[in-house]
């Protein structure tokens, strides 16, 4: 099974439309989706561990990026402080309460 999504893997994949990201991922690696500007939405798992910089750098505002906390409380400590990516304007979307 995989568990981890490497450095770059998705890197600029404008074609890449729509994805799911398995709940035994741990780790997603740095700028994993950045570009990805076909994708309109990604759950992340609550047992994702780490994310790389960048990892979702480069998406717009129509894209929302589910994380598994809610808005007041912080991820995990393995993700990157800019796990979302400086360049990003994705809509975030908090799953927890």
């Amino acid at each position: 099974a995989v568990t981890n999504i490497g450095n770059e893997a998705f890197d600029s994949c404008t074609g890449l439309t729509s994805i799911i990201i398995p709940e035994n991922v741990k780790t997603i690696g740095y700028e994993a989706f950045n570009g990805c500007t076909g994708i309109t939405s990604v759950t992340i798992p609550s047992g994702v561990t780490t994310i790389g910089h960048d990892a979702f750098n480069n998406w717009t505002a129509s894209q929302t990026i589910k994380v598994p906390f809610a808005e007041v409380s912080t991820p995990a400590s393995g993700w990157d402080s800019n796990w979302k990516g400086s360049s990003s304007n994705a809509t975030i979307e908090y799953q927890a309460a």
